[in-house]
């Protein structure tokens, strides 16, 4: 259970921190006086300067996003079998009828033997 006296740290930090400031206060008007005293205020620091050159621009823009097909569609094959090549590139356009896989005619093929 707390007391319910506050405790004088707050306090204690309260006065360190006016103190500091009060000093930090002091040293930069005696920094302020003494610059005015060696006779005004410090030399400008040097500058590089370079003419302005008048030339045609090109306009463009950078845009930073993400890019979304308008159609998506869903392959699925209507038989089982391993894909042994693949005949388009991914975001491809495709065309009706294109040849998009080429499955493992093996198994079939001894299915079909067997069969005979």
């Amino acid at each position: 259970m707390r007391d319910s006296v506050a405790s004088p740290v707050p306090f204690r930090r309260a006065a360190v921190l006016l103190i500091a400031a009060s000093l930090a206060a002091g040293v930069l008007t005696a920094c302020g006086e003494r610059a005015e005293a060696q006779g005004g205020p410090p030399p400008a620091p040097p500058v590089s300067v370079a003419p302005a050159v008048q030339k045609p621009i090109a306009d463009s823009e950078e845009f930073t996003g993400r890019l979304e097909a308008l159609e998506t569609v869903d392959i699925r094959p209507r038989i089982g079998g391993t894909i042994d090549r693949v005949h388009f590139i991914d975001g491809a356009t495709v065309k009706k009828g294109a040849l998009l896989f080429t499955i493992d005619p093996r198994p079939y093929q001894a299915e079909v033997a067997r069969a005979e």
